[in-house]
């Protein structure tokens, strides 16, 4: 796991800057949101119904500990920019969440980049 450093601006830890970076955007959009506050989703049962398995270990996965949570509208946020396998494997957690009406949505490298695109000029603090 990451190191956490605190933003000054933000007042507060962000294991990366691309999850800083996903909190300014929140902020200048005045979207409420949490941060990893004990926020876990219990996985273990929908991981045995479906058959998903930890892809190093082989084991079910018990739960996740998203990196934002969206109160207002009821939905997680996981920041993964980079790492293929990593982002296969939370798509895939995302579609079997989303089939027990739980909403995880994951910003993966595309969808990253076209955020970064899009905002990094409007934000002062912004880390490349």
């Amino acid at each position: 796991m990451p190191r956490s450093k605190f933003r000054q601006d933000l007042g507060e830890e962000f294991d990366s800057k691309q999850e800083a970076n996903i909190a300014r955007i929140f902020r200048l959009l005045g979207i409420k949101y949490e941060r990893k506050h004990g926020r876990k989703i219990e996985f273990e049962e929908i991981a045995q119904r479906h058959e998903f398995r930890h892809t190093e270990t082989g084991r079910f996965i018990k739960w996740m500990e998203p990196d934002f949570y969206l109160p207002e509208t009821d939905v997680f946020i996981e920041v993964k920019p980079r790492g293929m396998d990593r982002n296969d494997r939370m798509r895939i957690a995302a579609a079997l969440l989303k089939g027990e009406g739980i909403k995880l949505e994951v910003i993966g490298p595309v969808t990253y980049k076209i955020l970064e695109k899009a905002f990094k000029d409007k934000i002062p603090n912004w880390e490349s």
